[in-house]
């Protein structure tokens, strides 16, 4: 029987080509941006999920009040790690982590390669406890537990050793200390809040000898028991800062220093405050999810509106069916078989037309999606389940129509579309290009701002200036540099600043600016 329906709808679909085409085309465009959709907030969603506890990872973070000026924070002093796992059960593990090549990028040498690193990364020897980072060759343990220790991931390895075996090499950071590498880990995930290239012992740092409560500029991230109360936690963190020297300093009305304690998994989508590295935004995972609904309910209709149109001439087709004694049932499920043909083509071109404008959807994005994305398990699966939804969804009313003909009225010519089912079908319409016109207008308010903002004059020409780092030792020297540099004939002018114009930051490092 399944034999019979499968090849009656290729023989339908070969019958009808064009109107065929124009279906698997239509359901194929709005399945392929909707596939491409997916990929994107299964990504943004799944951000800090791999590590193996992140439900019980929680970063602790300051928010204070002084003289009517209040704020959160995304770190905490050097000090809340050690006497939280002092005081509190609770807190069975815990990693700090600072990054200062953010603000001013470290100098890494190694024989004859020099580069400017802006990733590398301090932490505590507990980091590969807390996260599940994946060291493939060191002892997760005692990697980072030495001061100038280091660990690279694969990438830097390559770039600074080629194929060498680097566990045991230095690596000197700029210009003055030596780093044993201790540690080969696998590149950091993109789906990962913390990225990082290089990560050192934070025991190399002045901060990991002192508990200090007044500078707060460390990541601080508690692995707590299964059965910890977090807002408990909070109370009896406040209720211990206040003992601390730090509590003397709160004098001023409504002051106040408070410890948040944040879920690892809702910092890159939920943050409300700064944070270190680039985050996203629930907001638009809800806004995408809804744009990708929307498309997909547009290519349903357009199925709908399609099959319903086409009715008037698959009327004889079903008279005759009727007659011979197929009764409705049958021919509801020959009608939903075309549809579950004809939604499965839809998918196999849609997943060939995602993989054709993946590079050009992965510029659009700033992600670097591979075409494996498109195929794991979890995701076909889902795929599937979308399949069979789509079909029944956009086939089953056009199928209660078709088989609804009575063979007499039909056989004798008295056929014709009910005023319902011409109601319905208008109707369908009006919503479809409803959405169509709202989906064109925002795309076209997105482009125009995206245009303001590569085109808008920044009061100065960004073409061939060149932005360096000046350290301590550079500025030293500046006049006598700024004087090679202009004598050399292709540096127009130089200048200095404490801010690059376009990257402002809490930590001013210098710049040098060459034009």
């Amino acid at each position: 029987m399944l034999k019979n329906y499968l090849v009656a709808s290729i023989r339908s679909l070969r019958k009808h080509f064009s109107y065929s085409a124009i279906n698997i085309v239509g359901i194929g465009l709005g399945l392929a941006t909707c596939i491409l959709l997916s990929v994107w907030i299964n990504h943004e969603l799944s951000y800090d999920h791999f590590h193996k506890n992140a439900n019980l990872i929680y970063r602790g973070s300051l928010e204070y009040s002084f003289g009517g000026q209040t704020a959160k924070t995304s770190v905490s002093p050097s000090a809340l790690l050690p006497v939280l796992r002092k005081n509190f059960a609770e807190v069975e593990n815990g990693v700090r982590i600072y990054n200062p090549s953010r603000w001013n990028p470290y100098i890494l040498k190694t024989n004859d390669k020099l580069f400017q690193e802006k990733k590398f990364y301090y932490a505590d020897s507990t980091f590969f406890q807390v996260f599940s980072f994946n060291l493939i060759k060191g002892n997760p343990d005692k990697a980072l537990t030495e001061p100038n220790s280091l660990v690279l991931t694969q990438s830097s390895a390559k770039k600074y050793f080629g194929s060498e075996d680097v566990i045991g090499k230095t690596i000197t950071i700029n210009n003055k200390t030596e780093y044993k590498i201790t540690g080969l880990m696998e590149d950091v995930p993109s789906n990962s809040m913390i990225q990082f290239d290089f990560l050192g012992s934070f025991s190399s740092l002045e901060a990991s000898k002192n508990q200090i409560w007044w500078s707060a500029n460390y990541q601080t991230f508690l692995l707590l028991a299964p059965h910890a109360d977090v807002n408990k936690l909070k109370e009896n963190t406040t209720a211990l800062v206040k003992k601390k020297e730090l509590a003397s300093e709160v004098t001023g009305k409504g002051d106040y220093v408070v410890y948040n304690f944040t879920p690892l998994t809702d910092i890159y989508l939920k943050s409300e405050v700064d944070e270190p590295e680039v985050v996203g935004s629930i907001q638009y995972v809800y806004i995408f999810s809804a744009i990708a609904l929307l498309v997909l309910v547009i290519a349903c209709i357009n199925y709908i509106s399609l099959a319903t149109a086409k009715a008037s001439g698959r009327a004889k087709e079903v008279g005759v069916r009727k007659v011979a004694g197929a009764v409705r049932s049958q021919l509801f499920i020959q009608f939903i078989s075309e549809s579950l043909l004809v939604t499965l083509l839809g998918f196999c071109f849609a997943f060939a037309l995602a993989q054709l404008t993946l590079p050009l959807f992965n510029s659009l994005t700033g992600k670097s999606f591979i075409y494996t994305d498109l195929f794991n398990v979890t995701f076909l699966a889902t795929c599937l389940i979308a399949w069979l939804l789509i079909a029944f969804i956009a086939g089953a009313y056009p199928a209660l129509i078709l088989s609804a003909f009575r063979p007499a009225s039909v056989l004798k010519g008295n056929f014709n579309n009910s005023g319902k089912g011409v109601w319905l079908r208008q109707s369908l319409v009006v919503f479809q290009f409803s959405v169509s016109i709202i989906l064109m207008v925002g795309t076209a308010v997105i482009v125009k701002q995206v245009d303001y903002i590569q085109n808008k004059r920044l009061g100065y020409d960004k073409e061939n200036i060149i932005i360096l780092p000046l350290d301590r030792k550079t500025r030293d020297v500046y006049d006598q540099l700024k004087t090679e540099f202009e004598r050399s004939g292709k540096v127009v002018n130089m200048g200095r600043s404490t801010e690059v114009p376009t990257a402002f930051s809490a930590v001013s490092p210098s710049s040098l600016i060459a034009d």
